[in-house]
């Protein structure tokens, strides 16, 4: 699920409370992986950042839900 950091906070409740939320970004906004990462955990919810993008993370044949 993709999910635009200013819309975040206003769509918290459709992420699933009891799974991790990976934050990711790519190009010249990077910097709002960081930011989703911190809003998620200041409310309660278990995040980090994925270091590479989306397309290295479906190469790597890692989870994706649809």
């Amino acid at each position: 699920m993709s999910i635009p950091l200013a819309e975040l906070t206003h769509r918290l409740a459709e992420l699933p409370a009891d799974q991790e939320i990976v934050a990711y970004c790519r190009g010249a906004y990077c910097v709002l992986s960081h930011e989703a990462v911190r809003l998620l955990t200041a409310r309660g919810r278990t995040a980090s950042r994925l270091t590479d993008g989306m397309l290295e993370w479906r190469l790597a044949e890692l989870p994706v839900a649809p």
